[in-house]
């Protein structure tokens, strides 16, 4: 009905939310791909070498951090979109759906910072415990 519409609205725009944060990680990961085989080959013609393939770049080690940066917030977006969705829309059902969207906007703004923090330390707690509490406190008015 369209009362349930207008009622889940704010969490139906954390959902795509999500989404949309999810297909700029995907499209940040081919990017930075092509950009390193562009480095790693610029850096191969200058010193006569032969540059890396892209294969080797987008899943060997000749990309280095920024292409496996760029894999693991890819990566842990999807390990972590599973339990988020679940509790938002759970938390959306049977608690409050406001509440819902509120939380899961704060997720997606933490989250946004994962490729930033990835490979820099302890920095990377900044985006993961963040992430884990609001899981849970989306969940909590369930138990």
């Amino acid at each position: 009905s369209s009362s349930t519409k207008l009622k889940h609205q704010p969490v139906i725009i954390a959902t795509l939310l999500h989404l949309l944060l999810y297909f700029i990680f995907l499209f940040h990961q081919s990017y930075t791909g092509f950009v390193q085989k562009a480095l790693l080959a610029a850096k191969a013609k200058k010193e006569g070498e032969k540059p890396p393939s892209l294969t080797s770049i987008k899943y060997g080690k000749a990309g280095g951090i920024p292409v496996l940066r760029a894999d693991r917030a890819v990566g842990n977006m999807i390990e972590q979109s599973i339990p988020f969705l679940f509790a938002l829309w759970m938390h959306a059902m049977y608690v409050d759906p406001v509440s819902a969207a509120n939380l899961g906007f704060l997720w997606l703004a933490i989250r946004s910072f994962y490729p930033l923090v990835f490979g820099r330390g302890a920095f990377l707690f900044l985006v993961t415990v963040p992430n884990y509490a609001i899981v849970g406190a989306l969940l909590y008015p369930l138990i």
